[in-house]
Order: C-alpha cells, then sequence, then structure tokens
C-alpha cells in the first residue's frame, strides 16, 4: 500500500484541443452535375468484366441526366456531353436511339465550345469524335473531310498531341475502307507522308519513327513489294539498327554451330550487348514491329540470310521486353511540357503469337528429326490456346469490338499456324498428320465463323496431298477449285456487292456475300444443295487471293505436265501428245509471267515449270540453274531436292560423274525430309491438338515409323532409277 502511495497511477490522457469552431474553411460540398459527371470515371469496367455493360449503361444515364440540367456551369456542360458521345460510341451504333443521341450530344458540346477559348481541347476531341461518328455510320468520305478541315485550321501554337491525334484519325478512317484499294493505298500514304513532314517539322523523333513503320507496313498491305526495301531500309535506319543487324549477321556462322550441337533450345540466345539500354519502350516496340516486316519481306523475296539475323534478334526482344510492354498496348509518346499522346499498337499478346507465325514462316528448311518449322508452329498453337484461357488487359474505355477483334486475331493467327503445320507435314511426307490437321483446322475455322477465309488455302493443301499420295484426280480438281475460290472479283460501280461486316473482324474487313453457293472443297462436287446445309448459312465463296489463285494454277500445271509424260504410247499418240502438249505451253506463259513478281518461292517454280516446257535443251539448264539459285538463297531444301533431280537429269548422258554428285545431293535431301526422333515420346510433341499424345501410333501400324523415316519416297524411287540407268 505504501509503494502505491509514493507511485500513484498516472492521470488518462485529456484532450487538450479546442474543439474547431465554425469560423475555420469547411470544404465545398459536392454539386450534383459534379458528381453525376464523375461517376464513369468510379463505376466503368473494362469490357472483359462481367460489370461492364452495367457500368456502361449507369456511366451513360449519368451524363444524359447530367445534361438534362439546367443552368450548368459552361466547362460542366460541355465536360459532359462529350463523355456522352464517347459513352454512346462506345456502346455502339446498333442501339436504337443511340446516334441520334451521339449527334446531339456532339453538335451541343460544339456549340458551347466555341463560344469560350479555354474550352477548345474540348472543341478538338468533338470534331474527332464527329468523324468517328460518320465513319461507324459508313460515311468514311465525310469523316476523312471533317479531318482534313480541322488539319487545315491547325496553326503552330496548337499542342502536338491534338496535331498527331487528327493525323493518326485520318490515316485510319482511309485504312478501314475497303473499296478501291488502289485509291486508298494513295491516300494512305500521302496521309501518312504528311504526318512525317509535321513530326519533322516540329522535330519530334517518335513520331517520325511511327510515320515510318506505318508506312512499311502500308506498303505491304497493298502489295507494293518493290516499294517495300527501301521504305525497310529507311524505317530500319531511323530507328538506328543498322549495327544490331550487322552484329547479327557476322555471327552467323558461330550460331550454326550452336545450333547443330544443342537441339533442345526452341528460342535462341544472341548475345545480350546488343541491346541499348537508351531506348525507350515505345522505340522497342517500333522495332519489333520492323522486325516482323522485315523478316516477312526478306522471307518472301527468298533471302534467308537477311531473315535469320532479324529473326534472332526478334527472339531476343520477345524474351527480354514484352513483359514490360504496357499489358493494353497503349504507349505514351512524351512532350516536353506539353501532353504526351496515347496511342495503341498491336496487343502484346497478339505480337507474342506472331512471333511464332513469323519464325515458322522464315525456316524453311524441313530437314532434321526435329525441324524448327513445325516446332514454332506446334509451340504458337500451345502459346495461342494459353492466351485464350487468360483475361486480355483492355483500359475501360475500350469496347467490346476491341476485345472481339483481339480474340478473333488470336482465333486467325492459330488457323494460319495450322495451315504451317499441314505444308510442313506434307513436305514431309508425313500425309496421316496432314490429312488430320486439315480436316481439325476445317472444323476449328467453321466453328469461329472464319471458313471464307481459309477455303482456298485449305482446298489448296488438299490438292498437294493429294498430288502427294498419287490421287491425280483428287488433286486436279482441288487445284481448280483452289483457284476458283481465289480469283479475282469482278465489281460493278452501279451496283455495289453486298457485304457482311462482322463486329468481331479482327482487320474490319467486309466479307462478300456470294449469291449463288458453292460446294466446300472436301465434297467436290456441282451439288448446290450441298453448301445451303452447312451451319449457321457459311459463306464458302473464299477471297480474291492473287498469289494463292497463281499456285494453285502452278500447281494444276505442274500436275498436267507430269500426266502427259506419264502417258504410254497406247493410250496418247505422238500428235495428241505434242498437241496437248503446245497447249500446256500457251498455259504456261500466263501461269510463269504471273509467277514472276510474286516473291522467290513461285519465282522459282516459275522456272521449274518453263524448263519442262521449253523446247531448247540449254535453256532449260539455265531456267533449271535460276531456281537452284533461288532455292537455295530461301534455304528451301523441298524444293531445292527436285531442282537437284531435273538438272541431273540433263547431264546423265553428257557428265554421268557430275549427274551422280547431284543425285547424291538430291537423295541426302529427299532423306532428310522424313527423318523421325528416335524416341516413339518425342514423336507424339508434334501434336499441337492434345499435347504429349502420340501421333503416329495412333494412326499407323507398328511399322509406320520406319517408312515414314524414308523421306520424299517418289523423289527418291526416281532418283534409284536414274543411279540404275547410269
Amino acid at each position: 500500500m505504501h509503494d502505491s502511495e509514493d507511485n500513484p497511477r498516472p492521470t488518462k490522457r485529456q484532450k487538450l484541443d479546442n474543439e474547431p469552431s465554425a469560423e475555420q474553411d469547411v470544404p465545398p460540398q459536392l454539386t450534383l452535375a459534379n458528381l453525376l459527371l464523375g461517376l464513369p470515371s468510379l463505376l466503368l469496367h473494362p469490357p472483359t468484366h462481367t460489370n461492364h455493360e452495367r457500368s456502361l449503361a449507369l456511366s451513360y444515364h449519368a451524363l444524359k441526366k447530367c445534361t438534362a440540367m439546367t443552368s450548368l456551369d459552361s466547362a460542366v456542360e460541355c465536360s459532359a456531353a462529350t463523355g456522352l458521345a464517347e459513352l454512346g460510341l462506345q456502346i455502339g451504333l446498333t442501339s436504337p436511339g443511340i446516334e441520334s443521341e451521339i449527334q446531339k450530344a456532339i453538335t451541343k458540346g460544339s456549340l458551347i465550345s466555341q463560344n469560350l477559348p479555354s474550352l477548345q481541347p474540348y472543341r478538338h476531341r468533338l470534331t474527332q469524335l464527329s468523324a468517328q461518328l460518320s465513319l461507324e455510320s459508313g460515311n468514311a468520305k465525310a469523316s476523312q473531310n471533317t479531318l482534313k478541315r480541322a488539319l487545315s485550321t491547325f496553326t503552330d501554337d496548337e499542342p502536338p498531341h491534338t496535331v498527331y491525334t487528327f493525323h493518326l484519325s485520318l490515316i485510319a478512317s482511309i485504312s478501314s475502307q475497303s473499296t478501291d484499294e488502289v485509291t486508298n493505298t494513295v491516300k494512305s500514304l500521302g496521309a501518312i507522308s504528311d504526318l512525317h513532314d509535321c513530326a519533322t517539322q516540329r522535330g519530334d523523333q517518335a513520331v517520325i519513327e511511327l510515320a515510318s513503320v506505318l508506312r512499311l507496313r502500308a506498303l505491304m498491305r497493298a502489295g507494293l513489294w518493290s516499294d517495300v526495301g527501301e521504305s525497310l531500309d529507311a524505317a530500319e535506319s531511323g530507328l538506328d539498327m543498322e549495327e544490331t543487324l550487322r552484329s547479327y549477321s557476322e555471327e552467323k556462322g558461330k550460331a550454326a554451330e550452336k545450333e547443330a550441337q544443342s537441339s533442345t533450345h526452341t528460342l535462341p540466345s544472341p548475345p545480350s550487348s546488343t541491346t541499348k539500354p537508351s531506348r525507350s519502350l515505345f522505340e522497342y516496340t517500333l522495332i519489333v514491329h520492323t522486325l516482323i516486316l522485315g523478316i516477312i519481306y526478306y522471307t518472301y523475296v527468298g533471302d534467308s540470310s537477311l531473315a535469320n539475323p532479324r529473326l534472332k534478334w526478334l527472339h531476343e526482344l520477345l524474351d527480354t521486353h514484352s513483359h514490360r510492354f504496357p499489358k493494353s498496348g497503349i504507349f505514351e509518346i512524351p512532350f516536353t511540357n506539353l501532353p504526351p499522346l496515347h496511342y495503341q499498337l498491336t496487343h502484346p499478346r497478339v505480337i507474342y503469337v506472331l512471333g511464332f507465325l513469323v519464325s515458322s514462316l522464315a525456316k524453311r528448311d524441313l530437314m532434321g528429326r526435329k525441324p524448327k518449322k513445325k516446332v514454332f508452329a506446334t509451340e504458337g498453337i500451345l502459346a495461342v490456346d494459353k492466351e485464350m484461357k487468360k483475361e486480355l488487359a483492355f483500359p475501360p474505355w475500350a469496347s467490346i469490338n476491341d476485345v472481339k477483334n483481339t480474340d478473333l486475331r488470336l482465333k486467325r493467327l492459330r488457323a494460319d499456324l495450322m495451315c504451317e503445320l499441314i505444308g510442313a507435314s506434307i513436305m514431309r511426307s508425313e500425309f496421316d498428320e496432314a490429312e488430320r490437321t486439315i480436316n481439325e483446322t476445317i472444323s476449328y475455322t467453321r466453328t469461329h465463323g472464319i471458313f471464307s477465309s481459309y477455303v482456298a488455302r485449305l482446298t489448296l493443301h488438299e490438292a498437294q496431298l493429294a498430288h502427294a499420295i498419287n490421287k491425280p484426280t483428287r488433286a486436279l480438281q482441288c487445284y481448280q477449285i483452289a483457284a476458283w475460290l481465289s480469283r479475282k472479283r469482278e465489281r460493278n460501280p452501279r451496283s455495289p456487292p453486298a457485304y457482311t461486316r462482322s463486329r468481331s473482324s479482327a482487320n474490319n474487313t467486309p466479307t462478300k456475300k456470294s449469291k449463288s453457293t458453292k460446294s466446300t472443297p472436301l465434297q467436290l462436287n456441282n451439288d448446290d444443295t450441298a453448301a445451303d446445309s452447312s451451319t449457321n448459312d457459311e459463306d464458302t465463296d473464299g477471297e480474291e487471293d492473287f498469289w494463292l489463285n497463281t499456285a494453285a494454277r502452278a500447281g494444276e500445271l505442274w500436275l498436267r505436265i507430269g500426266l502427259l509424260r506419264q502417258a504410254s504410247p497406247k493410250e496418247m499418240s505422238e500428235e495428241a501428245r505434242d498437241k496437248e502438249l503446245n497447249k500446256l505451253r500457251k498455259i504456261g506463259e500466263s501461269v510463269t509471267k504471273d509467277c514472276r513478281g510474286l516473291g522467290g518461292t513461285l519465282e522459282a517454280i516459275a522456272e521449274v515449270l518453263d524448263s519442262c516446257l521449253t523446247k531448247e535443251f540449254v535453256k532449260a539448264k539455265t531456267y533449271l540453274r535460276r531456281a537452284l539459285n533461288l532455292s537455295t538463297a530461301s534455304q528451301d531444301n523441298h524444293l531445292r531436292a527436285l531442282v537437284l533431280s531435273l538438272i541431273a537429269s540433263h547431264y546423265l548422258h553428257t557428265s554421268t560423274q557430275h549427274a551422280e554428285k547431284m543425285l547424291e545431293t538430291a537423295d541426302s535431301l529427299a532423306a532428310g525430309l522424313g527423318a523421325q526422333s528416335k524416341s516413339s515420346k518425342s514423336q507424339g510433341q508434334g501434336s499441337p491438338m492434345k499435347p504429349g499424345s502420340s501421333v503416329t501410333t495412333s494412326t499407323n501400324p507398328s511399322g509406320s515409323n520406319e517408312a515414314q523415316a524414308v523421306g520424299n519416297a517418289h523423289l527418291r524411287l526416281w532418283v534409284g532409277e536414274r543411279f540404275l540407268g547410269t
């Protein structure tokens, strides 16, 4: 007790501060108009969210109620009208009455912004929304005129992000049109040139680089390959890519030795010294796009020595920088002491999958146990399946159509990868796998409504497969159908064809609606009722594709030449043979003329066809020598084996030793086109549909592995017969 008295319990803490007086400043109360104006920023969800449509409807209702209020501040009223127009376009014009509401909001906001100079940014935004509304309504000409008028009124004092936004909107408006492609290409290139000149005048290097990449893409999209090379060099020079590409080219020999020693790596690992830390993420993204376009171009022209260094650098960038890119693909281009420009490039997930497709396209060599072409195609299909299960990142202001477009792009990439796998399987004489993949691709494209875009290509694969397994009747029919499906469409300017625009189209390209139904390539008949019974009234008329049309006609000509050579004297007289050969020569003139200028592959095929149809022995050897150079430059060993065999046939009776060497090389190449893995488990990894399942054991008997290891049996048999004759 004594201790407790000496040390009394401390007193409780007391609040010494005085109560706040009523005279102190009180934050102003939030008005109803400001509350309604700020609700969309709190309510909106990305289009992948389950409550996106509900949040969009509530936000639209809040702004509509705000614009209906009286005695509003001009800034609040103009901001509400602008937001209402933006949300209306985000909802889409398919909703009843939404188009008129958007037009009213744009008109109201424009009238308010014209009276006050402080509201000038809203006026520019409303002009852009008006152009977007015209474009969505199908009046692209009015949209472009609106943007051009706005650009003509801009002065040097305008913020750069506003000026560049209008330039980019004009380019997008022109590129979205589907009719009169030649005129649109000229207009698009002119708009891109104006953007480049504007950025050069203002000294904005990032926009200059963007304009160079846009020009390169526009040229490749239009098929102006003669101008692509110069534009590619300009884009690479602007992005300072020459030194890095030169270092990859110098290490080409060392990398080839390492690849021969180790085949376990799917993606090569270039040296880290090639990267430059001073580059921004936006510049790295432009480099990725330029590399992809460069790989496609050099693969198209058949120069693998220039495609491979770019492919190696692309692999490094995708491995080291893809995770740093913005998840939604929206990049920020900063300006000094001014608002930045936000620009959306291709979605990073699409770029990631596109890397597999480009790699599969660039790898032309199919020799060995695990050719990289098949490896990249298989892994790409698995990558698409994984990405489709994930939720893609989108900003809150994106629309559901943006999600559908990205989703459809991934599906198209998967279909393209499956087509690459089909072609590789046919060239490697893996016919069971090729037939299975064709059937799965048909089912996949029909399920997702993209069959009309792939029907001609799949029919060509059917023809090539039938040609390879010695079914000439079916092959001939499939070649003809593939050529018809990819034919040039005649358009009547007075009565334009009907188009159906899918809301989920990846590139907003309309699909022509055929008046007369045609049979599918797998039915191979002329019964119109067959197409009528297809599900969802799917259009199987195909799409115009001059390259594919030429390839189908070349395949048909090659088959007819072979059938003519095989015809015995009892089946066809000498006079009838000469008459048929002259007929094929006339057809060949047209086919080979179209083949030239369509890339290295068709160029080499044209040389082979000319060598078979020419009457002069020296010319035939000249044609084959050119074909050999083209196939060697592109590393196309499948075509190279054929060309070597044809060249050897010309030297069998004049230079036996030289002919034997070429026949040995051709036999080695043909054998390498069917090399199988030692373990059966590794064979099953080639199936992109069911990872880990065995492809050969499920479709072939136990002895089929040895048969597939033969490679190109037809060519090797022909080579063996030539050896016996020497």
